[in-house]
């Protein structure tokens, strides 16, 4: 048989908040704060008998982490066969009773209120007592346990992102919607197309519209000789990489942005060797239209966009000739830098996380 323990409130902890310690102590027990003041005036006092030794250990570590002084000892190990009553007062823990807080010498009736003394309803508080402690401090250990702290601390916030996520998903921006700066400048990149022309001498009339536009680059960019040899190499196919990306300032000021593309894996042509991207603009939001449009700088890989006003959202698409469909070089190799002179660049979609600002006039 294993040996059984019993578990006795000694006091509180010394330096500690002794105000706080109470409160917990009248918070596990369900008792007012008058009972809590009697059954600690008249300490120790057990609370449980009888109890395994890691269920002893439970019980103490709850106590502890309110604050309580606790000890656990084994049954049964009084020395004396016939104790003094002196002897069993000052060592003889005593029982609180749960309806006045006054300490009794054994289980039985009080003298103060003539109720008997369930040590059964202090078992059951200090059982759910250990178990309540053990559940908050996994749960705060938890992911699961932070994220429900903070809704229970934003609840209108947990409330409108939760009715946002459906529709913009991964895509929202939830730093945004709950802090944008002055200078905000959020992109995002789109992925990466190759389109590609098979036998491009083929009939010009039998094309699509989009291989049509293709084939005119082709001719565009290459001279006859280059052509041949292209398509020497390229066994016949014509393949052309396009990218794409959203820059948008959600913002309150004026942005300049800074981009430098890297394209070594272009293959470029001596009838038209630049670089070019193409820019669109239009606003991020129909109810704050915005001021004009930037102004676009372009020199070898490099595009400065001067002046992104307000509730902007830039649209920046470029192409070159790549050799194959697997050839095209993914984005994280092609935008080799993105700054802003001043303010703070983040990823994200811009039409989610405009449609996120507005929502900081109801935080």
């Amino acid at each position: 048989m294993s040996a059984k323990y019993r578990i006795t409130i000694t006091g509180l902890k010394p330096g500690g908040d002794e105000n706080a310690a109470r409160a917990n102590l009248a918070r596990l027990l369900k008792a007012p704060a008058e009972k809590i003041d009697r059954l600690l005036a008249s300490v120790p006092v057990v609370i449980k008998k009888n109890v395994e030794r890691e269920l002893g250990e439970k019980y103490m570590q709850a106590l502890l982490q309110a604050g309580v002084l606790v000890e656990i000892k084994p049954e049964g190990l009084e020395l004396s066969l016939e104790p003094t009553e002196e002897k069993k007062s000052e060592e003889s823990p005593q029982f609180a009773c749960p309806q006045c807080g006054v300490a009794v010498q054994e289980e039985g009736k009080c003298a103060a209120c003539l109720e008997s003394t369930p040590s059964v309803q202090q078992d059951a508080a200090a059982d759910k007592m250990a178990r309540r402690s053990e559940r908050n401090e996994q749960l705060k250990r938890s992911a699961i346990g932070l994220l429900i702290s903070w809704i229970k601390g934003n609840i209108w916030k947990a409330a409108i992102v939760f009715i946002l996520i459906p529709f913009f998903g991964g895509n929202l921006l939830l730093s945004s919607v709950f802090y944008t700066r002055d200078q905000h400048l959020v992109y995002q990149t789109l992925p990466v197309r190759t389109i590609c022309v098979e036998d491009p001498g083929a009939t010009y009339a039998m094309r699509t519209t989009a291989e049509q536009q293709l084939l005119k680059f082709f001719f565009d960019d290459f001279t006859y000789q280059e052509r041949k040899q292209l398509l020497n190499q390229w066994n016949n196919v014509i393949c052309r990489a396009v990218y794409e990306m959203e820059l948008g300032n959600i913002g309150d000021e004026t942005i300049t942005a800074n981009l430098e593309f890297a394209t070594p894996h272009f293959v470029t042509g001596s009838k038209n060797p630049r670089f070019i991207v193409y820019q669109y603009f239009r606003d991020l939001s129909s109810s704050t239209p915005r001021e004009q449009d930037p102004l676009v700088k372009q020199e070898n890989g490099r595009v400065r966009l001067e002046n992104i006003y307000p509730n902007t959202l830039v649209s920046l698409k470029f192409g070159g000739w790549v050799e194959g469909q697997d050839a095209a070089q993914d984005w994280p190799g092609t935008l080799a830098g993105i700054n802003v002179d001043e303010g703070v660049v983040e990823v994200g979609n811009p039409l989610a996380t405009a449609f996120g600002r507005l929502l900081t006039l109801f935080f």
